[in-house]
């Protein structure tokens, strides 16, 4: 595949999924804040959110109704700089964001066949630098799903957002991820 295809993929998918995000009507329904340590977003009012800490790690999770959905969530997770170089066994970050998120992005225990759909690539998230990709895999033998995974570092931190979503369901998980990372504030 050349890289003119490549891009025309791409381009055709981002268009796809601006276009999900205008059309479906759940998305732009009621939605309540969230606040994590050093950031505020939103998610849906009628999604179930846990946070929990786990070793240097704060997460907050989101997840779609199971009555909806077969597999939809969204998770923000935070962990200081100094930490992460510390699990990765690095004396220092990478400062490239790409980088970066091939040190924090994974595939989740009982993953399995894991491709990558678009590698990792430039981005922002509230106007600092980061990087987002996008991986497919089975999950226990049962669920293809695609993983959206992005990353940016701010005040010391590294911030992490994951949609991990059936594959029937990709457009709408899109669209609630275009919703958290355009509705993401600094603090």
């Amino acid at each position: 595949m050349s890289g003119l295809q490549r891009r025309r993929i791409l381009a055709s998918s981002l268009l796809l999924a601006v276009l999900v995000c205008a059309a479906l009507p759940s998305v732009s329904q009621a939605s309540r804040k969230i606040r994590g340590p050093g950031y505020s977003t939103i998610l849906p009012d009628h999604w179930r959110v846990q946070k929990s800490r786990n070793q240097s790690w704060y997460e907050l999770r989101g997840y779609a109704p199971k009555t909806t959905v077969k597999l939809m969530t969204l998770a923000v997770s935070v962990i200081s700089e100094k930490a992460l170089a510390k699990r990765a066994r690095v004396k220092a970050l990478p400062s490239s964001p790409e980088r970066l998120l091939q040190i924090v992005a994974t595939a989740p225990q009982g993953a399995a066949q894991v491709q990558t759909r678009i590698p990792p690539r430039g981005t922002s998230l509230d106007g600092e630098p980061g990087a987002s990709m996008v991986s497919e895999y089975i999950l226990n033998a049962q669920a293809d799903v695609i993983q959206t995974n992005l990353v940016a570092r701010h005040h010391g931190r590294v911030y992490s957002i994951e949609m991990e979503v059936d594959t029937l369901l990709q457009d709408g998980g899109t669209a609630y991820l275009q919703q958290l990372v355009r509705h993401w504030h600094w603090h």
